[in-house]
């Protein structure tokens, strides 16, 4: 029994949990002017006001001036002076403690030479998946930082093949490679319509009002993987 708490111990003390996910759905629009920066900053990316006077503000968060994957933070501020309950609301997931995991960029991470390699390296996982080389009209590629799903950040590069067909686009296979090892985070393909300028459309309610919604970035849960090639 005690050869056992002493494995519990040995695992749970090599377990890293470094970065701390933060639902702002249960927190104050304060919490945010509340954070310690640790390299840290929230870069606002679109403000919209609805029917019921309704802004709705998004912000992306930045480490050392990278866009975390998928931490955004979106705060819905009443403009109704009337309205008895018009504190501000927020949701959406943000992250704490990058640093512990993170410290500074990696010296060749922006090196255009690296950044070549990862590229190389996404085309050869997408030839070894379809036993045939990709026949790509051009290439997004970002720098970003990824937290898996045990709460540890990366550094990492985001690559995305666009696939295209006498003007139509085909597939659009996105993947994103560890900085380091280009071992893979998650990969998809990210088409969603038959042609590149499709998406988006119209909604709403009678609370809201008529809306019109631009297409967004979907992560294909069937389809993400996270391995090493």
């Amino acid at each position: 029994m005690k050869n056992f708490f002493i494995i519990l111990l040995f695992i749970f003390a090599n377990i890293s949990f470094a970065a701390t996910e933060i639902n702002l759905r249960h927190q104050s629009t304060n919490f945010l002017q509340s954070l310690s920066p640790s390299f840290s900053s929230l870069q606002k990316t679109e403000t919209e006001t609805d029917a019921n006077q309704i802004t709705h503000t998004k912000f992306n968060q930045l480490y050392h001036g990278y866009p975390v994957w998928g931490a955004t933070a979106i705060t819905h501020t009443s403009n109704n002076k009337s309205l008895a309950a018009n504190k501000p609301k927020m949701n959406g997931i943000i992250y704490q403690d990058l640093s512990s995991d993170l410290n500074n960029p990696p010296a060749n991470f922006s090196n255009p030479s690296q950044r070549k390699n990862a590229l190389q390296h996404a085309i050869s996982i997408y030839t070894q998946k379809n036993k045939r080389a990709p026949i790509f009209s051009k290439t997004n590629d970002q720098l970003l930082i990824f937290v898996d799903q045990n709460k540890k950040a990366h550094w990492a590069y985001f690559i995305q093949l666009l696939i295209e067909n006498q003007n139509v686009l085909l597939e659009k296979p996105t993947y994103i490679l560890d900085a380091a090892n280009f071992s893979v985070y998650q990969e998809w393909n990210d088409l969603k319509t038959t042609h590149a300028d499709l998406g988006g459309g119209f909604g709403g309610n009678q609370k809201i009002g008529k809306k019109t919604f631009p297409s967004f970035s979907v992560e294909r849960d069937d389809t993400k993987k996270n391995h090493v090639y």
